[in-house]
């Protein structure tokens, strides 16, 4: 059978979850950076390899908006054309 740590542990799992969505109702939301256009505004390049020009290929570390305002650029990969 389980022990008790283990029922204490599956109660506890729903909490990110909950703080998570608590966030999402006071207005934080990701940058959805993944194939889109770069936008200086809310990504930052931290590496650039060979794909489409100026389109995102990668996401480093996710970004996120506050009421439409940059908290934290996305860290990112940009498409560089080799010409």
């Amino acid at each position: 059978m389980f022990s008790t740590n283990f029922y204490s542990l599956i109660s506890i799992c729903p909490i990110p979850d909950k703080f998570e969505n608590t966030l999402k109702l006071q207005g934080l939301e990701e940058i959805k950076a993944l194939g889109q256009t770069f936008n200086p505004e809310t990504m930052e390049c931290v590496e650039t390899a060979k794909g489409e020009d100026n389109k995102v290929l990668k996401v480093r570390k996710r970004g996120y908006l506050l009421n439409s305002h940059c908290l934290r650029p996305a860290q990112v990969v940009v498409g560089q054309n080799d010409k």
